[in-house]
């Protein structure tokens, strides 16, 4: 009779925490009916936190998700707002946090980070495997720390005229597995970056560990914020993002597995 008891109140305990949660954003429904779309203002999570979702995500289909990291001081809202256009042209999910310059260990801002990620993908039907990151500026520093210590949260990561590691390098590990190696872009522009040729030189580092990375510098004139490039950045990171999960899939199988496919490949005749 006791354990029932206690059962009904952990079932009723859990009703009212989603409940709550999800009334956040404004609604009470998941996306398993209707939602929310447009310009949404995250309620009540310490840090202001903004989401849009094109007016063309329904119900019924799982669709991408970028999570834009801003520069340190830039409100998430005119972040956001360099984003709607390829959103709206991509249809994508764009998720965009408040970025604190952080002096110390940022544990702390992972969890918080952490959970308004998991309350949006509980709410609306993003594809887990099309979850990018993207940090911009100081935002960069951020974002490569959470993409290398965390690979299994994301798709890809890039990182736009922006430090990578800057203040947390000392703490990211290199992954020595496939499945923890995710697809890293790097976007520079001299000017804007005095970094380049370490940042040249980790990515080599990186690649020299199985890690897939890209730097590309930009000419001064190219306007980060256009629709082009992030539809160039994030088409590379959704080709490169498909490729390491098949990868990862495969070094998951069992050896005998491998193997015997190791062998039909060696004698099939092409």
């Amino acid at each position: 009779m006791g354990s029932s008891v206690f059962k009904r109140g952990l079932l009723v305990l859990s009703f009212i925490f989603f409940f709550g949660w999800v009334s956040q954003l404004g609604h009470s429904e998941t996306f398993f009916g209707e939602f929310k779309t447009g310009l949404i203002e995250l309620k009540d999570f310490r840090y202001p936190v903004y989401m849009y979702v094109p007016e063309n995500v329904k119900p019924g289909r799982l669709y991408p998700m970028v999570i834009t990291i801003p520069d340190s001081g830039e409100d998430p809202d005119k972040t956001i707002a360099k984003w709607t256009g390829v959103a709206d042209r991509m249809t994508m999910i764009i998720l965009t946090p408040t970025y604190k310059r952080l002096d110390d260990l940022p544990t702390s801002f992972d969890r918080w980070f952490f959970e308004v990620k998991s309350m949006a993908q509980s709410v609306y039907p993003i594809n887990t495997h099309k979850i990018f990151l993207v940090g911009e500026k100081d935002g960069g520093a951020y974002a490569s720390y959470l993409g290398i210590t965390y690979p299994e949260e994301f798709s890809g990561l890039a990182v736009v005229n922006g430090p990578f590691g800057g203040p947390f390098k000392a703490l990211m590990r290199y992954q020595s597995k496939p499945e923890g190696q995710l697809p890293v872009y790097v976007a520079l522009q001299p000017k804007a970056n005095e970094a380049v040729e370490p940042i040249e030189a980790q990515a080599l580092v990186m690649q020299g560990k199985g890690y897939v990375v890209i730097v590309k510098q930009f000419d001064d004139s190219v306007d980060f914020n256009k629709r082009e490039f992030k539809k160039e950045l994030l088409d590379w990171l959704s080709e490169k993002s498909e490729d390491w999960q098949a990868v990862s899939k495969q070094e998951k199988k069992p050896f005998k597995e491998k193997f015997r496919r190791g062998v039909k490949e060696f004698f099939t005749v092409s």
